[in-house]
């Protein structure tokens, strides 16, 4: 070999070589400062994000759910979509924590939003990392009350993206179970029908002098106390599938509750949709005809606009919601009414009706038919008391954090030191992946994500 060749080999070798090291170097400083694993080791945020879980399939109606194994396997779990029970296999798998990717370097530019998922050292052992959700910004001054969040004496009401960001999932339309659908046709009216998850409103008369309307009412089951197959009709409540092999000692009727559907108006249709705390009861009309859209309070007119309604086979989204004493309708991801209101003090109990969707006039379509429930931050896991430090405003540099599981989570409700202090903030989660099992190489223990539950935290 020439010496020019041998010179230029060793030239091209050296590059590569430094190549290769600044590609290590590369990564190693993404993963340490800007994108890093992390294991979720407990169910404080379930079933947002799951700690050592089991994944089920109702054998009744096919809604999916996972539990939570912080107190081990269980053996017999309730389906919260149908409130079947059934027994869990002896070969039941056992999963464990989801896994984590956390964008590390967001927080040196901002701060953390409010109702934003966190990762932070915990205040009391710095060794140890947790995840909760803010709720309190620095400066304010946090109190809990009707499961909702209060800062300095104002109730904290979450926007359109917030509420579908916390939202739990009560019952989807799209799994009935075996007793039939809890969405009944009011049998005066008739003209509506279901059809594969879909319910078709068809009006089976010409309605030329009076146009009379066909409602389609929401009813909530429980299983009845001590009973496997016996249902009683009763307000939706805080409790969470996620939550099957823990000792749960009290449960809260759920006024914040939302409906989510997909619809389809005819131009000469009508459509109303109807929702009610038990004290208060709002009704939002979709007249396509004339593109417009109106919103009553207890039968009287507040609030009406002009609104570009679909005709024919279009279709629009319907979000409607009494999530923090607010209500809130949004159409195709735009809210177009959003109005607070106070609950009476004498308010009578969440009704187990809380929805209603009717329809006159032309045919109607109504689809992905799902009803939601709002976090409720009330007891303190067991063993634990609620500090009295929560009474004094955060300070400057301090914020103010929950778990989604308020029966299972230790966090600002119990530290003598409520907030966590910015310079304890490791970042914000971005991708949430969950693991079918963890596996050896080399000597060293990796997950291995399960593709198709990767998902997005908003």
């Amino acid at each position: 070999m020439h010496a020019a060749s041998a010179v230029r080999v060793r030239r091209d070798v050296g590059v590569a070589v430094q190549a290769l090291v600044t590609a290590l170097i590369v990564i190693l400083a993404v993963r340490a400062w800007l994108v890093q694993p992390f294991g979720i080791v407990s169910g404080s945020m379930g079933p947002t994000l799951l700690g050592p879980h089991s994944h089920v399939v109702c054998q009744t109606c096919g809604w999916a759910f996972d539990y939570g194994l912080d107190a081990g396997q269980a053996e017999l779990v309730v389906c919260r979509n149908c409130d079947h029970a059934q027994r869990v296999p002896d070969d039941q798998p056992q999963l464990p924590g989801e896994g984590l990717l956390v964008d590390r370097s967001v927080f040196r530019w901002r701060d953390p939003r409010r109702w934003e998922v966190v990762v932070f050292r915990d205040p009391r052992r710095a060794e140890r990392v947790e995840i909760k959700r803010v709720v309190g910004m620095p400066g304010e001054r946090i109190t809990l009350d009707e499961g909702d969040v209060w800062a300095n004496g104002q109730r904290v009401r979450k926007t359109l993206s917030q509420q579908q960001a916390v939202a739990q999932l009560v019952h989807d339309a799209d799994h009935p179970s075996r007793d039939g659908s809890r969405w009944h046709a009011d049998e005066t009216a008739g003209d509506w029908f279901e059809r594969q998850g879909t319910f078709v409103f068809a009006p089976s008369a010409p309605r030329e002098s009076e146009l009379r309307t066909a409602w389609l009412t929401y009813r909530h089951e429980r299983l009845a106390p001590g009973s496997s197959n016996r249902f009683v009709p009763g307000p939706v409540e805080d409790f969470a599938a996620y939550d099957q092999t823990q000792t749960v000692v009290e449960t809260h009727a759920m006024r914040d509750l939302a409906l989510g559907c997909r619809l389809r108006l005819s131009a000469d249709s009508e459509l109303f949709a109807s929702c009610s705390d038990g004290s208060t009861e709002f009704e939002v009309r979709f007249v396509p005809a004339r593109q417009l859209v109106e919103l009553r309070r207890d039968g009287r007119l507040v609030q009406s606009r002009r609104l570009e309604l679909p005709g024919g086979n279009e279709q629009g989204r319907l979000w409607l919601s009494l999530f923090d004493s607010q209500l809130l309708a949004a159409w195709n991801g735009e809210p177009i009414f959003v109005l607070a209101y106070d609950r009476p003090a004498d308010a009578p109990s969440p009704t187990a009706r809380p929805f209603r969707l009717g329809a006159t006039g032309g045919p109607s379509e109504v689809a992905d038919l799902r009803v939601w429930r709002d976090l409720h931050y009330a007891q303190m896991p067991e063993g634990h008391v609620e500090s009295t430090a929560g009474a004094s405003p955060l300070p400057g540099d301090a914020f103010y954090v929950l778990g989604d599981n308020s029966r299972r989570s230790i966090d600002s409700r119990a530290w003598p030191e409520p907030g966590v202090s910015r310079h304890l903030l490791v970042g914000k989660p971005v991708l949430v992946y969950d693991s079918p099992g963890i596996r050896q190489l080399a000597g060293r223990a990796f997950r291995i994500p399960d593709f198709s539950r990767i998902r997005y935290i908003r």
